[in-house]
């Protein structure tokens, strides 16, 4: 049952992670790139086939930056990840929403 729920947990993180990040994708898109370069609407299954397709091209492999991985476990690991994903997220859009007030 352990196993089950740490394969559901991944599953549920690579679901999230990138419907977050074509969010934010897409709203920096709306504020910068279409009004200023008359570039056509995207919807938000587009903006995730793009930020997949970006993530595969740019960064094939995992970050490795934790060398003491072995001293945490799977749950405190899966939980870094998402406050990674969300607090990455959160503070690229509060950024581009400060400078979208300005341009």
């Amino acid at each position: 049952m352990e196993t089950f729920g740490k394969i559901v947990s991944v599953v549920i993180l690579l679901i999230i992670s990138p419907i977050v990040s074509a969010f934010v994708a897409l709203k920096l898109y709306t504020w910068f790139l279409l009004p200023n370069f008359n570039l056509p609407e995207l919807g938000i299954a587009t903006m995730i086939g793009i930020i997949v397709f970006l993530r595969f091209v740019i960064n094939p492999t995992p970050d490795e930056d934790d060398d003491d991985d072995e001293h945490h476990s799977f749950s405190e690991k899966i939980v870094w990840v998402f406050a990674k994903v969300i607090l990455k997220a959160g503070l690229i859009l509060f950024v581009g929403w400060i400078v979208s007030l300005f341009v």
